[in-house]
């Protein structure tokens, strides 16, 4: 096997990224919602509620603003529902109402049994490659990007 260049593996690293976008675009729209919503109806789900929206954007490494405007729209139809954090009077937390309940069971479950489907087709070998250098990969991403920004702090 010839050894790749930067370019081709800098191609096929970004259409891995956006071929898995596209799997969850494309469920998303089929249920007619957006890609945050999706996140959003599958984090909660995932972990039975209780987070704040700063939690749900720290943990799906979304901005505020995507985040806040999906909540608004699922709050507005119904499906959440945001409660005062005791621990704090600015921060509320995201729970599911019935309707919620009953949309996510109708999307995000069967999500995750596509998931678990595609897990399933993996050997053990293959999911421990997967996970591995996808981790060593975003690592080494975050220790460059880190460097930079040093540099050009260092610059200003």
């Amino acid at each position: 096997m010839k050894e790749m260049t930067f370019e081709e593996f800098s191609r096929e690293v970004n259409n891995i990224y956006k071929k898995n976008c596209e799997v969850y675009y494309k469920l998303a729209s089929h249920f007619g919602m957006t890609e945050t919503m999706v996140d959003i109806l599958y984090f909660v789900r995932e972990n039975d509620g209780g987070y704040t929206q700063a939690q749900l954007c720290e943990s799906l490494h979304l901005r505020k603003q995507t985040v806040n405007s999906a909540l608004k729209k699922l709050e507005k139809d119904g499906v959440i529902c945001l409660s005062q954090d005791s621990g704090n009077k600015k921060s509320k937390t995201i729970h599911f109402t019935e309707k919620g309940k009953e949309l996510a069971q109708s999307t995000v479950d069967p999500i995750f049994e596509l998931e678990q489907r595609a897990f399933k087709r993996l050997t053990s070998q293959e999911r421990e490659n997967v996970l591995y250098y996808g981790y060593r990969h975003i690592d080494i991403l975050e220790d460059e990007m880190k460097k930079l920004l040093e540099r050009n702090k260092k610059k200003q």
